[in-house]
């Protein structure tokens, strides 16, 4: 992620970046749980996915395909969660923030580690719902820091 020490604008940048990843996350999950939950979708799938890939050889089920979607939500959020983390920690090490909104915004993404963690043993509808609680939480933190940096006349120029 950063090499050299990175300018606030570039860490503004990252953060930019991590919420677009996470607002795609949350879709693949709205999407999942639309496939588990309306009959309607749940057979577009299968004429659509399921039908054509099981000609080829490879049947792909719609339950699958909703699986394989909180799946890539996992990694991104677990992704996200370890560049938030190097995001706090380095700018509490460069003083752009004092320890006690580090030790808080720390806290908030062990909340979201712990919250993830239940969610793969709930219910997949249930443990669905939580992942979009969590990412609801990561996108407040990234609002935070950016409105943090913002306040310090730090922002990326719009192009």
């Amino acid at each position: 992620m950063f090499w050299r020490k990175p300018s606030p604008s570039k860490i503004f940048k990252e953060l930019t970046m991590l919420e677009v990843v996470l607002g795609a996350s949350r879709a693949r999950l709205d999407i999942a749980l639309n496939i588990r939950r309306d009959r309607r979708t749940y057979m577009e799938y299968f004429y659509k996915v399921s039908v054509p890939s099981a000609m080829v050889g490879l049947p792909l089920t719609p339950l699958t395909m909703s699986n394989m979607f909180v799946n890539d939500t996992f990694i991104a959020m677990r992704r996200g969660l370890k560049k938030l983390r190097k995001i706090v920690m380095l700018l509490l090490r460069e003083r752009y923030i004092g320890p006690e909104l580090s030790e808080r915004l720390l806290n908030s993404i062990k909340e979201v580690e712990e919250r993830m963690k239940t969610a793969d043993s709930l219910p997949v509808e249930r443990g669905i719902e939580e992942l979009k609680e969590s990412i609801d939480m990561m996108l407040a933190i990234c609002a935070e820091v950016k409105a943090m940096l913002a306040s310090r006349g730090i922002s990326v120029p719009e192009r």
